[in-house]
């Protein structure tokens, strides 16, 4: 449910697809992989017409970025922060 008490036309039934402008937290632009729900959808709608912009994230696209048991080389560049005699640092702070 996205609002309570809304009115909706008196011709829209059961499977009928409504656009809805935005979503708060259902939108693309805060929508995140948390608990690895997919990201909504993006559709145009103009004049009754529509058309799919982005495509919504699918539990293959998850699977598809997962590098399964084996260990993965992060590169040369990461190396062990010291912390010996001062407080550890992220290696990416300035």
């Amino acid at each position: 449910m996205l609002a309570a008490e809304v009115e909706l036309p008196g011709d829209i039934h059961p499977g009928d697809r409504l656009a809805v402008p935005v979503a708060g937290a259902y939108q693309l632009s805060v929508a995140s992989g948390y608990n690895m729900v997919g990201r909504p959808p993006v559709v145009a709608v103009h004049e009754g017409a529509c058309r799919l912009l982005i495509r919504r994230e699918t539990l293959d696209d998850f699977r598809s970025r997962d590098i399964g048991r084996e260990p993965a080389s992060c590169g040369p560049s990461l190396r062990p922060v010291p912390t010996v005699g001062r407080r550890a640092r992220s290696p990416w702070r300035r």
